[in-house]
């Protein structure tokens, strides 16, 4: 898990990123198309992705910024990732993005994280 990649616009969330995913390559980005940049600069281990951004809560998955749209290009452009994550606490929002991860042929992955890492996990 060399290179990770984590899309959050909670700045609480982002601080705790870095202390979650110490000894790797960390890119920490709060847009859609931030992640995006990140993405087209080569492959990663480990991608999480947030769904609402700007602030915003339960933001419609058509919009293009909100992780939806990652999930997209990751789609449309085939990036080497080995695990991808959706932190998303929009329950719907984070199924739709896994469920086109997976169909992708991803490994996508659900699990939540809040302002002290991932949740439940003991961080």
């Amino acid at each position: 898990m060399d290179r990770v990649l984590f899309l959050d616009d909670n700045i609480f969330r982002c601080l705790a990123a870095t202390k979650t995913f110490v000894g790797a390559e960390l890119f920490v980005t709060h847009t859609a198309q931030g992640a995006i940049n990140v993405l087209s600069t080569g492959s990663f281990g480990f991608v999480t992705l947030d769904h609402d951004l700007n602030g915003e809560w339960w933001v419609d998955s058509s919009r293009s910024d909100c992780g939806m749209e990652v999930v997209r290009w990751i789609a449309a452009n085939n990036p080497t990732i080995g695990i991808v994550n959706v932190h998303s606490w929009n329950n719907e929002a984070a199924d739709r993005m896994v469920s086109a991860l997976s169909g992708a042929g991803y490994k996508a992955e659900r699990r939540l994280f809040g302002d002290n890492g991932f949740v439940g996990e003991g961080t």
